[in-house]
């Protein structure tokens, strides 16, 4: 897994997120410019965050803590069966990321340093790239 630092396109990182007050899903966050997400899954339904609520956190299997804000729903409730268990999913885009050695909370403003790239030639300012923070 990739330094936070140096966070590079293509970086999968896996751990929980709390959806639904309290309860915890198994989610992959992939990192790929305009088209990162977050991938949540269940064994059981659940929902995920649309437009109203868009704030999510979680755990990398590291016990990096992630906090996602502005989450879109991109897909879901994706339904199916995989060698005869059932399983629900949705894809969000957050558009800001931070993570640390807590959560930043939904209202807290706390964010202490901010380092981002932005690559999108000559004359871009696009920020549809999620930000990323320390």
């Amino acid at each position: 897994m990739p330094k936070w630092n140096e966070v590079l396109e293509g970086a999968h990182v896996g751990g929980l997120f709390e959806v639904e007050s309290g309860r915890k899903v198994f989610g992959e966050l992939r990192i790929s410019g305009e088209q990162t997400e977050l991938y949540l899954t269940s064994n059981d339904d659940f929902h995920a965050p649309g437009f109203g609520q868009s704030y999510i956190k979680g755990s990398t299997h590291e016990l990096t803590k992630l906090s996602l804000f502005r989450c879109i729903r991109r897909s879901g409730p994706i339904q199916g069966m995989r060698n005869g268990e059932r399983f629900v999913a949705y894809e969000l885009f957050p558009h800001e990321i931070v993570h640390g050695s807590r959560h930043l909370g939904e209202d807290e403003l706390a964010v202490s340093e901010i380092s981002f790239t932005i690559d999108d030639g000559p004359g871009g300012l696009g920020l549809s790239e999620p930000l990323i923070c320390n």
